[in-house]
Order: structure tokens, then sequence, then C-alpha cells
């Protein structure tokens, strides 16, 4: 079949075979869109048959070995790649993302990522990010700022574009502080040491869910401190 998008403006020189499904909106903004997403990987994939198209994609999924300097020798890590396959970016071509405010959105000038599992990230991968992936750690801090101000609160876990409420810890706040001692700091920074702030004093205002407030911060308030048998 030939690939024909009412809003994409340049007719597309190749032909692709497409299964099409019914998808969730918060993974792609219209189906149409896969023009978008295509085109760019139209040198890749050549002839686009089935056979092409899986070749592609095997070789664009297809991790690297990396190799790393212990003691002047290079050990063949065969798990690190493991380490890289989040975080993901979480938009179209050309940069518009379903926000958590349930509206389309365009990151300028950056790449969102819409989910942060930050419960099994926070003290592992992102500290090694910062080491070796340090050009994308400003996006990361960027698109949980982006999160932020779109719900109005900051995220309690920053999962598929949709904000997370409940969460045992904040662990978006040791990711963004880790990043600023570091010395990445192009993006809001006053905004988002706002928002920690007051998530750590403060509930949030409707209509953010009562839910959405640091554990235990009731009985911080009330005695000073979170007593073991109360959270």
């Amino acid at each position: 079949m030939t690939v024909c998008c009412p809003d994409y403006p340049r007719p597309l020189r190749f032909q692709i075979v497409l299964r099409v499904a019914e998808i969730d909106k918060r993974e792609l903004i219209v189906i149409c869109r896969r023009c978008l997403v295509f085109e760019p990987l139209a040198p890749v994939i050549g002839d686009a048959n089935p056979v092409n198209v899986l070749f592609a994609r095997n070789q664009i999924c297809k991790y690297k070995r990396m190799l790393i300097s212990i003691n002047h020798r290079f050990v063949t890590v065969f798990v690190f790649y493991r380490s890289l396959l989040a975080q993901y970016i979480s938009q179209d071509v050309d940069g518009k993302y379903f926000g958590a405010d349930g509206k389309i959105h365009t990151a300028k000038n950056y790449n969102f990522y819409g989910s942060f599992s930050c419960w099994d990230t926070y003290r592992s991968q992102h500290p090694l990010l910062t080491l070796i992936a340090h050009e994308h750690v400003n996006d990361f801090i960027k698109s949980i700022v982006a999160k932020t101000k779109q719900y109005g609160w900051l995220p309690g876990q920053h999962f598929q574009n949709v904000f997370g409420e409940g969460m045992v810890g904040d662990h978006l706040v040791p990711v963004v502080v880790d990043a600023y001692r570091k010395g990445f700091r192009d993006y809001d920074v006053d905004f988002i040491y706002n928002a920690m702030r007051t998530k750590a004093l403060e509930f949030p205002k409707p209509p953010v869910s009562v839910d959405a407030a640091r554990s235990g911060l009731k009985y911080t308030n009330e005695l000073g401190y979170i007593a073991a048998d109360r959270v």
C-alpha cells in the first residue's frame, strides 16, 4: 500500500507494509502521524518488504557491545547494554507528545522522556548515565520539569507520559539533585527546586489528589518525624 497522510505536506517516496491496530492515545498522537515516524527510516529500510522491515528493525534495535577500561585492560561487558534500554524518548520526530494534562505538547530543543521508573533507577542507572551518557541528562530533567508544569505537581513517578501519584519515597528528587550537583543545569532550576521544596512541606491543592502528597507528610508536620508504625 502507498501511505498518504493529510497533514504531511510531502509525498512519501517509498512504500511500506503496515499492520494497523488500535493504539493508546498516550503512545502516539494520531495514527496518521506514523508517516513522520517512518520516513526517516526509509534509507535504512530501502525496499520495504516485510523481510527488509524486519532487518531494519533488528539493525536499529541491535545494541553495541561496549568496552570499559579497567586497570588498562579492556573487558567486554555483555550485559552492560541492559542498563541502556531505558530511558526512552516518548515523542514523535517533530517533538509532539501526549502530556500529563491530557493535551498535546511539543518538546522544543530537547527530547521528552516519558518514563522514569525511578524506584529502580535513581541510585544506580541515573548516576551511571551522568558519566557515560551525559548528553541526555539535561533532557531527563527538562522532561521532569515539563511533566511537573503540565500537571501542577512533582510526580511521584514518571511513567508512560502519565502522572503517577502513588509511590513510597520521592525518587525523582535524587535524580534531579544528583544531576545538579554534577553541573547539569540547562533547565529551569528555580522552578524544579521550588516544586521539590513545596512537595516536601505542603499538601497538593485541588485538582491534584491528596494521594500525590509525600508519604508521611502528615506525621512530619504534626510530630516532626515519621513514626515507624504510622507509614
